[in-house]
């Protein structure tokens, strides 16, 4: 396509919703505010992160190093996995001993005295592992809904070593098959699954247009409309002026799966107990520092979406506070002005046994919850 000779002030995006089928066009005004066409009716398609990374190979090299390229796996391609195959615990008298054995096709449970000891498999493996890892198997139920069965035990990289689910400790089975975990149904299978994976739809017990972990086209949509542009004008990206992005549909957006206040019965949002604060963006949106900065502090500001949260030093992070907290004024910690904000404001808080999370209600905390040197 023969480049325009004007000067482009503004590309503008439109969106066509057909017969199911969703449509991007690419505009571009020139000087005399006249719209010409770029890019039309291309169908927005995902390409997968691989085609990303051909123009963004290091921002896809950091993100690949990150938890939320690794959220979603088959047993059988997992570490975790492996390290577990041949693994034998000691349960109660009605179980006997738990075995798990690996095959081709993944990672299965086996129980002595339950079932004739047939195995029985566990499919998926969520999480990262940074904290832990929890199977996962689809079972459709007698009147045809698919349930997944969120398995009792759960791989933790503090120890190495398998331990109860988290909330899964002293549950008492009502069903045979909750021997094996706890079921999950409804909404909230397909919300498990969704937020573990970049695309993928439960259809029976099958995963459909799967693309395991969290990847660009998760945040950023499909990405096909984005190539053509770019295949037709490489400068178009310079080009962009992003437009109506604020922190709070920022957070609204990471909150879809991170969870955010309007997701917490308020009760126990009023009594904020440990486990709220695996929920970073609920902590956040209490935070003075986010309603002083009338609302335009957001997950990004600490956080580069695009790399693992190690990869910012402590220091960084400290810089990032004092922005703001630079003054001697009634909000500057008379305590320590410029070092620690973290260690005494968003301590880390210990949900299960070597699993911690951030506090993120940036605030003076109760000494009783600073319980860990960060």
């Amino acid at each position: 396509m023969t480049q325009p000779n004007f000067k482009i002030r503004l590309l503008v995006l439109a969106l066509f919703v057909g017969l199911g089928a969703v449509t991007a066009s690419y505009f571009i005004l020139d000087d005399s505010g006249d719209m010409q066409i770029l890019v039309q009716n291309t169908k927005r398609t995902y390409v997968g992160h691989r085609k990303c990374a051909e123009c963004h190979s290091e921002i896809a090299e950091s993100h690949q190093l990150s938890g939320h390229s690794s959220t979603f796996a088959f047993t059988n391609k997992t570490d975790v996995g492996l390290k577990i195959c041949g693994t034998i615990l000691e349960a109660n008298d009605e179980i006997g001993k738990i075995e798990y054995i690996c095959n081709p096709k993944g990672l299965s449970v086996s129980m002595e005295k339950l079932f004739g000891g047939r195995p029985f498999p566990l499919e998926y493996a969520f999480g990262s592992g940074k904290h832990a890892v929890t199977f996962v198997t689809l079972l459709k139920e007698a009147n045809g809904d698919t349930v997944g069965i969120e398995h009792r035990n759960t791989w933790y990289r503090h120890s190495e070593s398998l331990g109860p689910t988290p909330g899964q400790e002293d549950v008492t089975p009502s069903r045979d098959v909750e021997l094996y975990g706890k079921i999950i149904q409804g909404e909230d299978i397909h919300q498990c699954v969704s937020c573990h994976v970049t695309t993928g739809n439960i259809v029976g017990t099958e995963l459909t247009n799967l693309r395991p972990g969290v990847n660009c086209e998760k945040c950023h949509g499909p990405g096909s409309a984005h190539v053509a542009m770019m295949e037709e004008d490489e400068d178009a990206f310079e080009k962009f002026i992003e437009r109506n992005w604020s922190a709070e549909k920022e957070i609204q957006m990471c909150g879809q799966c991170h969870r955010t206040a309007s997701d917490i019965a308020p009760e126990r949002l009023v009594a904020y107990p440990p486990s709220v604060t695996r929920f970073q963006p609920v902590g956040l949106q209490l935070s003075r520092c986010y309603l002083e900065s009338e609302k335009d502090l957001r997950c990004s500001t600490c956080h580069n979406p695009h790399e693992p949260v190690e990869a910012r030093s402590r220091q960084k992070q400290v810089e990032t506070c004092l922005q703001c907290h630079q003054s001697t004024t009634d909000v500057h910690c008379p305590v320590s002005p410029t070092e620690n904000c973290i260690k005494c404001h968003m301590p880390k808080v210990e949900l299960v046994e070597g699993v911690f999370f951030h506090d993120h209600w940036i605030r003076v905390v109760n000494e009783t919850l600073q319980t860990q040197e960060n």
